[in-house]
């Protein structure tokens, strides 16, 4: 659902024009993501709660850069796993 409504509102699209037209590689991505999905997973105590939220949403965004959806997602869900234990 939460996937759903990020894609409904243009939030996906408008990240990917963004870190495109600034130049922004996969490897810069990844980390932005993942960066995010770890505060979200501290914020909420969750590491499950932050990916499940956000997963849906990874294959589009590695469609997008050409890459496989498990090399985005596997250092994703790591962090998660972090962002909950800190």
């Amino acid at each position: 659902v939460f996937a759903s409504g990020l894609l409904s509102v243009g939030f996906v699209d408008t990240l990917i024009e963004f870190c495109k037209n600034a130049g922004f590689g996969v490897l810069a991505i990844i980390i932005a993501v993942s960066i995010l999905l770890a505060v979200c997973a501290f914020l909420m105590g969750s590491g499950n709660a932050a990916f499940f939220s956000f997963a849906p949403l990874i294959p589009n965004i590695a469609k997008h850069f050409g890459v496989e959806t498990i090399t985005m997602i596997a250092p994703i869900q790591i962090m998660t796993g972090f962002g909950r234990c800190v």
